[in-house]
């Protein structure tokens, strides 16, 4: 009898009851703060174009052509949405002298796995943000951020503070940088198309103190200093993200997710069912998304790997 009950004994030890609900705290979902745009699709996989623009209006003789312009899809790529899912096994025996609910929490408990793995996959694009991989890049094929994003007659970069490309650690006049970045970003004609804010901040929990310090009112220890400045004017909201792993990394991102081209990719809604296997008397539960995080646009988006 020992043999049947050694693989889920601890559920049995007095006192377990005490201690398990702090894991059964609500977590914040870090994927939705970031602004992922959903889009919802019935196909194996949807093509997402970038669209372009239309130049300046000509000077038009009285009598004389109009000439013919028009916009472009300049650039497009199929994105395809991945299939993700968990297993718990277990015993019926682990079931019928489970005291404490533990098997009852299962389901929660994978849901609440699976949003941790969509925090982990929505953090991987900043993670991975100069990859030139083909999962990583955008439909003008290169990097989400990058100092060689193209257009109509030349290139512009969403990759550090300044002109020159650099990255930074995160201060005052380095956000400054930034925003100005922003702000000089052309659409595919070369038309000035600047990205006027407000904006998320992102930065790693290392950062946090700091970006808060230099993005909401200024106040100096030991001073009657109590200065707003430009950049912090135009944070709305810090995001501390656990998830990413650059320490140094901090990211600008349009708060208006209509300013900037992240999207969350869905096919279905989530799936989860049970299967009783016969002939080990055992009782499994399967949990199922489908689901990507990409990118259409790296416009509304800038970023620095840090000094």
């Amino acid at each position: 009898m020992a043999d049947v009950i050694a693989t889920h004994l601890e559920m049995a030890r007095s006192g377990v009851d005490k201690y398990y609900p702090i894991f059964g705290k609500d977590r914040r979902k870090w994927y939705t703060q970031i602004g992922f745009r959903p889009e919802t699709t019935s196909m194996q996989f949807i093509r997402m174009f970038q669209e372009g623009g239309y130049g300046f209006a000509t000077v038009v003789n009285e009598g004389g052509a109009i000439p013919v312009d028009t916009f472009a899809t300049v650039n497009n790529k199929d994105y395809y949405w991945v299939k993700r899912g968990l297993q718990d096994r277990r015993s019926y025996e682990s079931i019928s002298t489970d005291q404490y609910g533990l098997s009852k929490k299962v389901a929660k408990k994978m849901a609440k796995a699976m949003e941790s793995t969509k925090d982990s996959t929505a953090a991987a694009m900043f993670n991975k943000h100069t990859s030139t991989s083909g999962a990583f890049v955008g439909p003008d094929g290169v990097a989400f951020v990058s100092a060689t994003h193209g257009y109509d007659g030349g290139t512009w970069s969403n990759l550090g503070v300044d002109e020159s490309n650099t990255s930074a650690d995160l201060s005052m006049s380095a956000l400054d940088g930034m925003i100005q970045q922003l702000m000089l970003v052309p659409n595919h004609r070369g038309i000035p198309d600047p990205q006027p804010g407000p904006f998320n901040l992102m930065v790693h929990p290392k950062n946090a103190s700091l970006a808060h310090r230099i993005s909401e009112t200024l106040k100096i220890q030991g001073s009657a200093n109590n200065d707003v400045t430009f950049g912090g004017a135009l944070i709305s909201n810090v995001i501390v993200n656990p998830f990413l792993t650059e320490l140094g990394a901090w990211w600008l991102i349009a708060a208006n997710s209509d300013d900037h081209g992240l999207f969350m990719l869905r096919h279905d809604s989530r799936l989860i069912e049970s299967d009783r296997h016969k002939e080990t008397q055992e009782v499994s539960i399967f949990l199922t998304e489908k689901w990507l995080f990409h990118f259409m646009d790296a416009r509304g988006v800038q970023g620095s790997a840090g000094a």
